[in-house]
């Protein structure tokens, strides 16, 4: 009895042998030459073998590679003639070019906030030909997956080919979704969440709308003559003239102007004033708006409503109860990115062999005991049939731990970035507008040779100068050196840190430089925008540890254990204070009678609870602990003494 046949070996087997026939193969001559098929000699059996074959050959076609058919002439008495399948060939596409790592971190970055959906899917495959290609993908930064809202075929039509697109809506303060229809729209993405922009004729004016607040399916519609008009760019913007406190606010004087004494010049769009409020108002005494008026007036309002906070909960009478962490399963890829990775490892091994399974595992991003399992599955391709010739490994390395590769029959140079893959990578760059990579934007645009027609779309690639710190972490990356920097975390505290740098992470949106901290003897995560200051030290002294290992995983679950320890607070807020519970770590989740939300949430620190809080303060019912309502009323106090007094307070 032979042994089972996993479905990417069978894929793989079924590639080799196409490979070795120019002329094709008949399904039958598949089925009986190919392992993993049976032998078809029931038309039950044939009509399941004709399935299998179909999702195989659907499989390829994801990875790149196109199985073609044409009527077997050599058989012409059949009244039925057999179908020959044989290979297309690859089309003429223009070698990659060499890329720098800062270039390939911004491919990485872009493809990053695709996660689901067609698009996502594509686009872990084009991420799996790229490692194949490029030797530095994963040894200076790690992608760190994050679930997101899903991009269906009809928004990515509807962008590419400039159509208008039909959704219902579910705004924060509509009752019932409102049917939108928006065109000249684009995707970008603010701390991790998608967004469509573009011109609401409802509206009449240009709207920003959340992804994942979007009901149902994005249709795309055609645009009629009349309506090919392109509308009139929305120029509105305010301004505001803010004091903020040394050593605070790194988030606000990142996109302000300095203008001396602790004064900055901020540009913000009127839709953002509500986030802008929301900003000052968790910065308390530590900021003051001296213009406009309408702008500092909100923001007393909210720091008022901190005295209607009821410093006891009520009795409890939820209705429901959400878990903070539910049991997850473990999630498999699919076949074809399997697939993919398999023949990028072919290809790689192929063109640097000797290499380590350690060494191999940090390259793709996996374990070393994924790479063996690879290889092992490998190996056996075209192991039990020999009209072809199959992969040979070279074995007395693999006794010591290498891989080389003596032989790649017909696996060899099977990837390369397609038509199709050019124009989803060139979706992915448009969709990234902010952070110190938009100067890269339109480098990639045209040394990969991305689409013209979506090329012309791509907007908010500005032209100014990377940021300074993100030059000197990836530069202390890439020589192995320390770090020596001044860090101010989320509740405005700063602090002094010298860091080992293992990687670059990021959720799509922000940048997160995770190494090993000297101070804190643990391995800490550092956002490169809260870094003020930053100085490249001595070589590294903790190297960083082998990605998805055992002692990983052990490392995580003792981190996920932090908030037993830590400090927490139970909120009671109104319904339109949901968003409280994705902005923090709601341990618990209650929803009483009434229609309030109570939610207890894990601090990271006293400080950080603070700010929490003051964000939070329109929204809030009722906050325990009471000494937690104390030390924010203090901070409260003191802001409205600022703006109490004259408009020189600060000077």
């Amino acid at each position: 009895m032979s042994q089972p046949v996993s479905v990417e070996e069978r894929v793989l087997n079924l590639l080799l042998a196409l490979s070795e026939t120019p002329r094709g193969l008949t399904l039958r001559q598949i089925t009986r030459q190919v392992a993993g098929y049976d032998a078809a000699t029931q038309s039950s059996v044939e009509r399941k073998q004709v399935r299998r074959f179909e999702r195989d050959r659907a499989t390829l076609r994801e990875v790149g590679i196109v199985i073609n058919s044409e009527v077997d002439i050599d058989n012409p008495t059949n009244t039925h003639p057999h179908k020959r399948y044989l290979l297309a060939s690859a089309p003429q596409c223009p070698p990659l070019p060499v890329l720098t790592p800062a270039q390939l971190l911004t491919l990485e970055l872009a493809m990053q906030l695709f996660n689901s959906g067609f698009i996502g899917t594509r686009l872990s495959i084009v991420r799996a030909k790229l490692k194949a290609y490029y030797p530095l993908y994963n040894r200076v930064f790690k992608a760190v997956p994050t679930p997101g809202p899903e991009l269906s075929q009809e928004v990515v039509r509807g962008l590419t080919k400039g159509a208008q697109l039909e959704f219902a809506y579910q705004g924060l303060h509509d009752r019932s979704p409102r049917q939108r229809l928006v065109w000249g729209a684009k995707l970008s993405v603010r701390e991790g969440g998608w967004y469509l922009d573009g011109f609401d004729q409802l509206a009449q004016a240009y709207r920003r709308f959340r992804v994942d607040r979007i009901v149902g399916q994005i249709h795309a519609l055609p645009l009629s003559e009349v309506e090919q008009k392109e509308p009139v760019p929305d120029s509105r913007h305010c301004q505001a003239m803010l004091w903020l406190a040394p050593n605070s606010a790194w988030q606000l004087k990142a996109r302000s102007q300095a203008l001396g004494r602790d004064r900055y010049l901020l540009d913000y769009h009127p839709s953002d004033q509500l986030q802008l409020v929301s900003t000052l108002s968790s910065l308390a005494e530590q900021a003051l708006v001296l213009e406009p008026a309408d702008l500092a007036q909100a923001v007393l309002n909210r720091l008022q409503a901190l005295e209607t906070i009821d410093p006891k909960l009520p009795a409890r009478d939820e209705g429901a109860v959400s878990p903070a962490k539910t049991q997850s399963t473990k999630v498999y890829p699919p076949t074809c990115i399997v697939v993919a990775r398999m023949l990028a490892l072919v290809q790689w091994v192929k063109t640097h062999p000797g290499q380590s399974f350690e060494s191999l595992a940090s390259h793709f991003g996996v374990s070393p005991q994924q790479i063996r399992k690879d290889v092992d599955s490998l190996s056996l391709v075209g192991a039990d049939h020999v009209p072809w010739q199959g992969l040979d490994f070279d074995f007395a390395d693999l006794s010591n731990g290498k891989v080389t590769l003596t032989q790649a029959g017909g696996l060899a140079n099977r990837l390369h970035l397609d038509e199709l893959d050019r124009e989803v990578l060139a979706l992915a760059l448009a969709a990234l507008e902010a952070g110190p990579w938009n100067t890269y934007v339109h480098q990639l645009s045209q040394l990969l040779q991305l689409s013209p027609n979506i090329q012309a779309g791509m907007q908010g690639a500005g032209t100014t100068a990377p940021d300074q710190v993100f030059t000197t972490v990836l530069e202390a990356l890439m020589a192995g050196r320390s770090l020596k920097l001044s860090y101010v975390d989320a509740a405005g505290v700063s602090s002094q840190r010298n860091v080992d740098p293992w990687w670059l992470v990021s959720d799509g949106a922000l940048l997160t430089l995770v190494g090993y901290c000297h101070g804190a003897r643990a391995k800490r995560r550092f956002r490169l925008e809260r870094i003020s200051t930053l100085s490249v030290g001595g070589q590294v002294r903790k190297a960083a540890p082998i990605p998805n290992t055992f002692a990983d995983k052990r490392r995580r679950s003792r981190s996920q254990s932090w908030g037993r320890a830590a400090q927490t607070a139970t909120l009671r807020i109104r319904p339109s204070g949901i968003w409280l519970t994705q902005v923090a770590r709601a341990k618990q989740v209650i929803y009483n009678q009434d229609g309030t939300i109570s939610v207890e949430i894990i601090g990271r620190s006293q400080a950080w609870l603070e700010s929490v809080v003051l964000r939070a303060s329109s929204e809030l019912i009722a906050v325990e602990p009471a000494t937690l309502l104390e030390k924010v009323s203090v901070r409260a106090a003191k802001a409205r003494a600022n703006y109490a007094q004259s408009v020189s307070v600060k000077t």
